[in-house]
C-alpha cells in the first residue's frame, strides 16, 4: 500500500461492529520550554565570562578543573566567578543574599525583620 510523504501513518485500530477502522496519527504542536528561554534570556544579560562559566558549568556540564583548564585560570578563580555570576543572576530574579561577612545570626535577623 503506497502511502505519501504526507499521509497520516495509521497507528491504532479498533473494531466498530464488524467493519475494522484506521484513525490517524495527530499532529501536536510542540511544546515551549519557557525554563529554557528564561535561562536564555538571563544568560544574555551576564556579563561574557560569567555567561561563559554558567553556560559551561551548568548548560553543558563541565567540570570546574576543565574550565580552568581551558580558560589558563586557577580553579579557585572558576569557583569564585562561579559565586559571584550566580549572585548577579539571583539579584536579578529579586532573591536576597546576606553580605559578604555578616554573620549567620545577622542574616536571620534580617530575614526575619522583612517577613515581619
Amino acid at each position: 500500500m503506497g502511502e505519501g510523504l504526507g499521509a497520516p501513518r495509521p497507528v491504532a485500530r479498533f473494531f466498530h461492529g464488524s467493519d475494522l477502522q484506521t484513525l490517524p496519527e495527530l499532529s501536536t504542536p510542540p511544546k515551549i520550554n519557557l525554563a529554557a528561554i528564561d535561562v536564555r534570556r538571563i544568560l544574555k544579560t551576564c556579563k561574557n565570562n560569567d555567561r561563559m562559566v554558567l553556560q559551561r558549568h551548568y548548560l553543558e556540564g563541565f567540570k570546574v578543573q576543565e574550565i580552568a583548564q581551558e580558560q589558563g585560570w586557577t580553579e579557585t578563580a572558576v569557583r569564585i566567578r562561579l559565586l559571584r555570576a550566580r549572585r548577579t543572576v539571583g539579584k536579578r530574579l529579586g532573591r536576597k543574599y546576606p553580605e559578604p561577612g555578616a554573620t549567620k545570626a545577622a542574616a536571620l535577623a534580617e530575614a526575619a525583620a522583612v517577613a515581619a
